[in-house]
């Protein structure tokens, strides 16, 4: 399965893919550095019909912001299918609201902790899970 990690923090991205690493379905990962690259992933990937499973959005990314780039890809039905996780250090209920009104599955509050990153993993899996045997 395939994931685009939308975040522009290269620690960040390190332990968010650890994170996936650890999940029991294993992912090919993408990484975009901002919004702008993030969208243009998405387009070029919907072209091609490689649209990633999983989307894990930051919304503090710079030249497009994670809510302007759900808003787009929402709109313009950009990988539909596409499931969404908010990954972010925003604590605003604002943000959160703004998230779940555009359709997001799920909001993850970045910790400060490394280890709570590992929570990341149990919520990748409650929605991917190992495939039977």
């Amino acid at each position: 399965m395939r994931v685009l990690i939308a975040e522009d923090n290269d620690a960040d991205a390190y332990v968010i893919k650890y994170a996936l690493d650890l999940c029991k379905q294993k992912f090919k990962v993408d990484i975009a550095t901002n919004g702008e690259r993030a969208l243009e992933f998405l387009k070029e990937a919907a072209e091609t019909c490689a649209c990633p499973q999983l989307l894990l959005l930051d919304l503090n990314l710079p030249k497009i912001t994670g809510l302007e780039l759900l808003k787009t890809i929402r709109d313009a039905s950009i990988c539909a299918g596409m499931r969404i996780i908010v990954v972010t250090s925003s604590t605003r209920d604002a943000d959160r609201d703004a998230a779940r009104m555009l359709g997001v599955d799920t909001y993850f509050q970045k910790p400060t902790d490394l280890d709570k990153y590992l929570e990341l993993a149990t919520l990748v899996d409650s929605l991917y899970g190992a495939p039977p045997n």
